[in-house]
């Protein structure tokens, strides 16, 4: 007991210590003047289907208020040419809640990608608990599918069924998928890039996993460094949707304390995501009822809701300026101020300032 907790403690002050830093450096920045905005017109997120045949105990979706559907492969299409002559070349795939692969039409999405030539890459997280074997071999042949990410869950099968009240049956066919795919999965083959993001128990150690079959493939993994294997027991509050309270019995710790700010959040930049009814959102990562939603492509064109023309969008981005946050920014702990000034080394990207950001939505024609 007083070993978890003294690990609780020690991750609380890291975490707090790199909170105390970035802030500071956000506050010289803005005082300075210095804006680091990832490029706005690369990447958007997608949300195909709203729909998750999980209900972990951790995530918003049992509590989403806003409709679980799949959206039409027509719709998807013209959404993709909308895009492409706006400048997106990537997409991502990911929903905010919910799984690519309970959409029946999750091939064809992705072939409408492959297809097109002005689409460089995608790429998703997913469960894997739902492709079929033909859907896996098919997700390896995908020439523009950058990623294939695999959010994996529990590290044995009562974690599983802990975290995501789901079966013992579910938890066993993400495990045959996983065999699956490793058997058949190859670098050399020019197979899209798998990462397996494993999220468990605090006290969990690899070193004390058991010898079942799982146990086997994850110290095969880390043994062999095939297929990046990452570990994480941090969870967030989903924009303040979700508490330590949702996970009551459980040994997970939700960080629902106050974030604190300065500025506005790179993600409302370029992280915008398209909801499986046509909303267009301005956050892609917590807010899963669309409390920022900025336009509808069932009313206007994507060009008009990126565009300085939308009183919408502007209006949030000078309010987050103001240090004003919907309630749903204001805990949430996946904010990153555009003041940060690490955003190139952590996304691996080039930067504008706001002024430049301003000029790429006024040429929006």
């Amino acid at each position: 007991m007083l070993g978890k907790l003294a690990m609780y403690l020690k991750a609380k002050i890291k975490q707090s210590l790199r909170g105390i830093k970035h802030q500071a450096i956000s506050k010289v920045n803005r005082k300075l003047g210095k804006e680091y905005i990832v490029n706005s017109r690369e990447l958007l997120a997608i949300d195909t289907c709203s729909i998750c045949n999980l209900d972990c105990r951790f995530c918003a979706y049992g509590k989403k208020e806003s409709l679980k559907m799949e959206m039409e492969d027509s719709f998807f299409e013209d959404l993709i040419h909308q895009a492409v002559e706006l400048g997106f070349d990537k997409f991502c795939m990911t929903p905010t809640t919910g799984d690519i692969f309970v959409g029946k039409n999750v091939l064809n999405k992705l072939a409408i990608l492959e297809n097109h030539p002005k689409v460089k890459s995608y790429f998703f997280h997913t469960n894997f608990t739902l492709p079929t074997e033909s859907q896996i071999l098919s997700l390896l042949d995908l020439k523009k599918l950058s990623e294939l990410n695999i959010s994996w869950y529990g590290h044995d099968t009562q974690s599983f069924i802990d975290l995501t009240r789901s079966t013992s049956k579910v938890f066993g066919r993400m495990v045959d998928n996983l065999k699956f795919l490793l058997k058949h999965w190859s670098r050399e083959k020019g197979h899209p890039l798998v990462n397996i993001y494993l999220r468990t128990l605090y006290s969990f150690k690899f070193s004390a996993m058991d010898d079942s079959e799982l146990s086997d493939i994850f110290r095969e993994l880390l043994h062999s460094q095939r297929i990046p294997l990452h570990l994480t027991t941090e969870y967030n509050n989903w924009g303040g949707t979700v508490s330590q309270a949702d996970a009551e019995g459980l040994d997970i710790r939700i960080d629902d304390k106050p974030f604190p700010k300065t500025g506005a959040c790179l993600l409302i930049f370029f992280s915008l995501q398209v909801f499986a009814d046509g909303r267009v959102n301005a956050c892609s990562c917590r807010d899963v009822d669309g409390k920022l939603v900025i336009g509808d492509l069932n009313q206007e064109k994507l060009k008009d809701i990126l565009s300085d023309r939308n009183p919408v969008y502007m209006k949030l981005i000078e309010n987050q300026q103001k240090n004003i946050f919907h309630p749903v920014c204001q805990s949430c702990d996946f904010y990153r101020s555009i003041y940060r000034g690490d955003v190139s080394d952590y996304y691996k990207k080039p930067v504008m300032n706001l002024e430049e950001f301003y000029k790429v939505l006024s040429e929006t024609k």
